[in-house]
């Protein structure tokens, strides 16, 4: 991975100046050195905080997630928990009272309703 400018990495989230870049850091406590180009360690920080950027590169892409692989294994850090687009996962029983009335549940909408469980 190259060094970039402050200017390149702004490009990259698609902002159109330094000034957006360094406001969405400043959030993080996240402070850029002026006139100098950003070395790789510093670029991983920014999308430690930002989230990776759709326009990196794939050589780009791929140090990335192999720093991140190996910060992770380091630090013995563990995966994010699933998330669930459905919350019978978690209350079956409740879910499973509305399924045999066959009625509306009132926590769910009804487009959403437990349809791919009905036999």
């Amino acid at each position: 991975m190259e060094t970039r400018t402050r200017q390149e990495m702004a490009t990259l989230y698609g902002m159109s100046c330094i000034k957006t870049l360094k406001r969405h850091l400043d959030k993080y406590d996240l402070v850029l050195e002026e006139r100098v180009r950003l070395t790789p360690n510093q670029q991983l920080a920014i999308f430690k905080v930002l989230g990776i950027p759709a326009r990196l590169t794939e050589a780009d892409l791929t140090w990335v997630e192999v720093q991140l692989e190996r910060e992770k294994e380091e630090r013995n850090i563990l995966p994010p928990p699933q998330i669930y687009d459905n919350l019978e996962v978690f209350y079956p029983i409740v879910f499973s009272i509305f399924r045999d009335k066959k009625e509306p549940c009132p926590i769910m909408p009804e487009n959403t309703r437990l349809g791919h469980l009905t036999n």
